[in-house]
């Protein structure tokens, strides 16, 4: 697990943390940015190699999150 989790609206960029990791992995969580009040989607995936959390970052929620494009932040393993 990382300390903290980390991502950026894919708008405008401006920083988000989740410090006490109350987001639940595997489920989408739509966000309203506070700096441009555009929404985005953000989907925590746990690694089975190493166990770190990756948000993946969406402008839209969308049914199907391209995991396997996306890789683990802590080893770099790709997702299924």
């Amino acid at each position: 697990m990382t300390e903290d989790l980390s991502f950026r609206c894919p708008h405008c960029q401006h920083p988000y943390q989740d410090e006490l990791e109350l987001l639940n992995a595997d489920e989408a969580h739509v966000f309203r940015c506070e700096n441009c009040s555009k929404t985005f989607s953000v989907v925590i995936k746990e690694c089975s190699a190493c166990a770190a959390d990756t948000p993946i970052v969406q402008m839209e929620l969308s049914p199907a999150v391209p995991f396997a494009q996306s890789h683990c932040s802590g080893c770099g393993e790709a997702f299924s």
